[in-house]
């Protein structure tokens, strides 16, 4: 069986001993769409193998306790979630979810704030306009981002 077949055998039978609560904490599906994604894109097992062990080792030592996880736990699986997110992103130039949308609301409340203090003496009203401004515009480009296939 491949690491991959193995990987999300794994996960189902983690997600079946989960209660829904810990399930949606732990974001099980993130990790399966990973799971796919680096199916595809790495050519090499040789590339993400690292990678590849170090989430199945953990979702094993999960699944060993038999749904009773601790905070460790639980920071164990984000941190392999992350790892392996950081390497895609500069590997091969996938974008995590909602990170458009984050930066651009970011910068919408900036601007929006300073055109407001200076054109409309409100900063707030302003703020608020950048952010709505700001998240519309990055939603769409994270929906783009997810029909184009570049969104983990």
């Amino acid at each position: 069986m491949s690491i991959y077949k193995e990987i999300r055998t794994d996960l189902w039978e983690l997600a079946n001993s989960l209660d829904r609560h810990t399930r949606k904490k732990l974001e099980l599906q993130v990790y399966s769409n990973i799971v796919n994604r680096m199916e595809h894109l790495c050519n090499d097992y040789n590339e993400c193998s690292v990678f590849l062990e170090d989430m199945s080792s953990t979702i094993k030592e999960l699944k060993q306790n038999d749904g009773e996880l601790k905070r460790e736990d639980i920071r164990a699986m984000k941190k392999v979630k992350s790892d392996v997110e950081s390497y895609l992103e500069k590997e091969h130039d996938l974008v995590r979810k909602g990170k458009y949308m984050f930066r651009y609301m970011t910068v919408g409340i900036i601007v929006g704030a300073m055109v407001g203090y200076f054109f409309m003496n409100y900063i707030a009203v302003g703020a608020l306009l950048g952010a709505i401004v700001g998240i519309g515009y990055g939603t769409k480009l994270d929906n783009d981002a997810k029909n184009e296939g570049y969104q983990i």
